[in-house]
Order: C-alpha cells, then structure tokens, then sequence
C-alpha cells in the first residue's frame, strides 16, 4: 500500500477516536475538572472549577461531581456549607473540605470589587 494512502487511513482512524472521546468530554472540561478524593459515602467528588462565580465574600456558585452526577451548589464560606436543591450540606469527608477550601478561596472564581 503506498505511503500516501497508510497516511491517510491513519488520520481517518486517528480523527475518529478523537470525535469518539469528544462526546464524552471536551478538552476544556477536562481540564477543568479537578478530582478531590472520595465522600464519606465513598463516592469521587470532583470540582468543576470553572464552574465558581463569587457572588459576594460569603456566597459562591458552583458545579461539583458526585460520581458521574453534576450537581449545582451554593457555598456559604462564612457557615462553612453548601446547598444543593435546597438541601444544606456540612463537609463529611477530606475530600467535601478541599471543595469548600478552593471554592471559598478569594482568588478563585470571578472578580469583585467590593465598595462601602
């Protein structure tokens, strides 16, 4: 087989395992995604860190993983808990800590200026 067509039936394969893996996720959420550990149930928590918008020093929105769930959060830095749904939540595990420690950070999440 000459050269030319081994090269090009290459590049086929290699673009259809690239369109293959897309689906699942992209380079960005890829290198979004931060692993943090397992929960005190034993699921993987990872944080979507592009995911966190300060709204104020206190309130921050953001996107973890629980398992292969997304969940959509509020953290209260000052209580020191987030609420998904409704629902208040208290770090359990190491993993739940390091969540609140990064999202709770100032130098994470978008910029405010704060008057008085």
């Amino acid at each position: 087989m000459p050269a030319k067509q081994v090269f090009g039936l290459m590049s086929a394969a290699l673009m259809t395992t690239i369109a293959a893996g897309a689906a699942f996720m992209s380079p960005a959420e890829a290198s979004c995604r931060e692993y943090l550990g397992r929960a005190n149930t034993g699921q993987r928590i990872a944080l979507d860190r592009c995911s966190i918008n300060r709204i104020d020093h206190r309130k921050v929105e953001f996107s973890y993983f629980l398992g292969r769930e997304r969940l959509d959060a509020m953290a209260n830095c000052k209580r020191q808990n987030w609420k998904v749904d409704g629902v208040t939540h208290y770090p359990g595990s190491y993993a739940t800590q390091q969540m609140l420690s990064i999202v709770c950070n100032p130098d994470n999440g978008n910029v405010v200026i704060y008057s008085r």
